[in-house]
């Protein structure tokens, strides 16, 4: 930057080139961003609009308030530098795609002082101008009023208080009749939940505004409000409405835009002159504070600002509050999630789940509901006085949803009458639901909530005169509506659900890996480490006996009554060899008809009586499909010699027992 440029100081537009690769909502779905492009200011004060060459900045268009003012029709404006009518002050960096800049002080060519506050949005550089009033309202010092409110602060703690706090200081500040904290439910419409009031002047606590179209609380998160003035005065225009790329320009950030957005409806009910001051998100709510009067009074650019700062540091503070509440109850979801999954039987999860030590239910108290459907495999369980007609409502509602649940989460509605007509139809006393599935076998946890009869007082347009007047409507058919803390518990629960069931699969399937299928009897990947860990405790003078067993002409039962019956024989043989050893002792099935007996701790010589103990347990007859029939077995028994590992003395008692075989066939 040469000498010159330095003196001059930089231009509005010199942002582009210090602008970041990406705008600020070009994330954001276009639905979702929130803009004024009506082309319509407030009429007390000038709005001038800059080409984004640099460094000559140029009025691209102007508001046609400018004539009122400067004597100038916008056409003499248009094309010329922006110095030549107004000289702002030094900017800073732009590094963000919404940028506002002011209230400061600056003056115009013929030597007025006016607020200038500067805006650059989307690309559209904007200079908006204010008159500087010819002193304070009476009795008014800013910064004190700043510094005592905003200390006041930090001795409320309760967020209702800060509101009515807030509401109060504003409406002694600037004399408004009325000042008042609104905020926008989901779909869009407005609440008031805190107000301050002149004498007289009648209450709007409580009472709701419908939505304009496509207003809804998600949308309104995007949208950067800050402070801007509603009357009945006639607009200004900006001239051309459209920048040089054709897009209009956008007064979302202008401190001179009129009225575009939710704030309408509530505008038009208080009167001839309202005041928005600022827009906050605070725990995925958006809270505007407002200020209203009859009279007709503008709040100068200095006074706005201070109020703006006040109220960021009052949504600061409620957003602190907020997030410690939310801490906390994070904190007790977590114990009652932990008291949950403790007493979680991996053999019976649902049941466990539905289990009682002092008569209430913990699952019930984790989501806060009437009653709860779990389903989790071949188990099914019912809380709270759910008949059996909307059991199997829920049920038919649940499980076309099962699909949609394992991509999205949860199902979750406080309104069945209106998302799910069928299930009202059976079961007319379910009015909302809350269902997770668990893994992706359709298991699910449902909770289930009765309808709450409640009123709402709606400020609305009267049908039959046209004029706005408060209305009261009934509800009866939802339920409390569920919370995203809800969803994050039922979520949170599912899947430690999802985490057992997997250890439950994976212990399955450890045992089978070790577990002969057919009898339960261990294999012989099991044996072998028993084995093996047995002969390592004989070197230190602990014996044990090896018994290795054969079924005679089991073939010829297979042959003779079919496999069916075969498998019978095989389980009826390992229930009788475990009756004939002792607790501690193992018995084996290796292949087939082979079965294997390891007795640990016996005494030297005692492998006859082991034997006999086995030989007794085949005396008596096997019935099958209704016939006696003796099944007589062959044992070979293996002795530890100084060398064998566990595979060669299994093999040493499997040549015994064939040695066996062939004896007693020879009889």
């Amino acid at each position: 930057m040469d000498d010159t440029e330095q003196a001059r100081g930089p231009s509005l537009t010199s942002t582009s080139d210090t602008f970041g690769d990406r705008e600020f909502a070009a994330d954001l779905e276009p639905a979702a961003i929130v803009t004024d492009s009506s082309g319509l200011v407030h009429p007390s004060g000038i709005v001038l609009c800059a080409t984004s060459k640099y460094p000559d900045a140029v009025v691209a268009s102007v508001s046609d308030s400018c004539e009122n003012f400067w004597g100038l029709r916008p056409e003499e404006m248009l094309g010329r530098p922006m110095r030549e009518f107004v000289d702002w002050p030094r900017q800073r960096r732009v590094r963000r795609g919404v940028e506002r800049l002011g209230p400061i002080r600056g003056r115009d060519f013929r030597g007025v002082e006016w607020f200038i506050t500067l805006t650059f949005r989307f690309k559209q550089p904007m200079v908006h101008l204010e008159p500087v009033p010819e002193s304070a309202a009476p009795g008014t010092d800013l910064s004190l009023w700043l510094a005592t409110s905003t200390e006041r602060l930090d001795y409320v703690d309760d967020p209702a208080e800060l509101w009515d706090e807030a509401c109060e200081n504003i409406r002694r500040l600037i004399d408004f009749e009325r000042t008042m904290v609104v905020t926008f439910h989901d779909d869009g419409h407005a609440e008031v939940i805190a107000e301050s009031l002149a004498d007289e002047c009648p209450s709007f606590l409580n009472l709701h505004f419908p939505p304009p179209a496509g207003t809804t609380n998600e949308r309104l998160q995007f949208t950067p409000v800050r402070s801007f003035s509603i009357d009945a005065t006639h607009p200004s225009l900006i001239v051309p409405r459209t920048d040089p790329q054709g897009r209009p320009w956008d007064l979302t950030l202008s401190p001179l835009r009129r009225d575009q957005g939710p704030q309408g409806v509530i505008s038009r009910a208080m009167g001839q002159s309202s005041l928005i001051l600022n827009l906050a998100s605070i725990d995925g709510r958006t809270y505007a504070i407002g200020a209203h009067s009859h009279e007709h009074r503008r709040v100068d650019a200095l006074t706005r600002a201070g109020i703006e700062m006040y109220t960021r540091t009052v949504h600061a503070r409620i957003d602190t509050l907020a997030r410690t509440a939310e801490v906390r109850r994070q904190e007790e979801t977590l114990a009652l999630q932990r008291g949950i999954v403790n007493r979680i039987d991996t053999a019976r999860i649902a049941s466990s789940l539905v289990a009682s030590d002092n008569g209430s239910h913990e699952i019930l108290e984790l989501v806060k509901a009437d009653g709860a459907v779990i389903q989790i495999g071949d188990e099914f369980e019912v809380l709270g006085n759910l008949d059996a007609v909307e059991v199997e409502a829920i049920r038919d509602t649940v499980r076309p949803w099962l699909q949609t649940l394992s991509r999205h989460g949860a199902l979750m509605t406080d309104h069945v009458r209106r998302m799910h007509p069928r299930l009202y139809a059976a079961a007319a006393g379910v009015a909302g639901l809350l269902a997770v599935s668990v893994g992706s076998r359709g298991d699910f946890l449902c909770w289930v909530r009765r309808p709450v009869t409640s009123t709402r007082s709606w400020f609305a347009e009267d049908p039959a005169s046209g004029e706005l007047a408060p209305r009261v409507e009934e509800v009866s058919d939802r339920s409390t509506q569920w919370t995203g803390r809800d969803r994050r518990a039922a979520e949170a629960l599912a899947r430690e659900m999802e985490d057992t069931l997997l250890r439950r699969a994976q212990a399955e399937l450890a045992q089978l890996a070790l577990v002969d299928v057919l009898t339960g009897l261990p294999n012989r990947r099991l044996l072998l480490d028993r084995l093996d860990k047995a002969i390592g405790r004989a070197s230190r003078g602990h014996h044990f006996a090896l018994l290795f067993l054969d079924l005679n002409d089991f073939k010829g039962i297979n042959d003779r009554f079919g496999h069916q019956v075969g498998d019978e024989v095989l389980i009826e043989t390992a229930r009788r060899l475990e009756g004939a050893v002792r607790e501690g002792d193992t018995v084996a099935r290796l292949a087939g008809d082979e079965f294997v007996v390891l007795c640990e701790d016996t005494r030297l010589g005692e492998e006859a009586t082991v034997v006999d103990r086995v030989r007794d347990a085949f005396d008596e007859p096997f019935i099958i499909q209704g016939e006696e029939t003796y099944v007589r077995v062959a044992i070979g028994v293996g002795h530890l010699e100084l060398g064998l590992d566990a595979p060669s003395l299994l093999d040493r008692a499997d040549r015994a027992m064939y040695q066996a075989k062939a004896d007693m066939k020879r009889r």
